[in-house]
């Protein structure tokens, strides 16, 4: 079983049909593996709910979405984490974005 991940612009491909990722996330459902969204994606998703035009549609598809899949809280252990290799990555000279 593989674990994903998924950012918000691959979750709003997947909402909009866009790129096959539809497709590639039905097959990695139906092989087991585990799709997840992060809190902090899904706030960054909410968001753009809010600031569309078309809100009340896109607060539908998303909270559909959002069901479908894992949501991975991002604690306090995470984010020590995530400063972890974010300050090496820094070090070496990657900075995340």
């Amino acid at each position: 079983m593989r674990r994903y991940l998924l950012d918000s612009g691959i979750v709003s491909d997947w909402i909009d049909r866009r790129h096959s990722v539809d497709q590639r996330v039905a097959e990695a459902l139906w092989r087991g593996d585990r799709i997840g969204i992060g809190t902090p994606v899904i706030g960054e998703l909410w968001g753009g709910v809010e600031f569309s035009s078309t809100s009340e549609r896109n607060r539908a598809s998303l909270a559909r979405a959002v069901s479908r899949v894992t949501r991975w809280v991002f604690g306090e252990q995470a984010a020590r984490e995530y400063g972890r290799l974010y300050a090496d990555l820094r070090r070496r000279g990657r900075i995340i974005p």
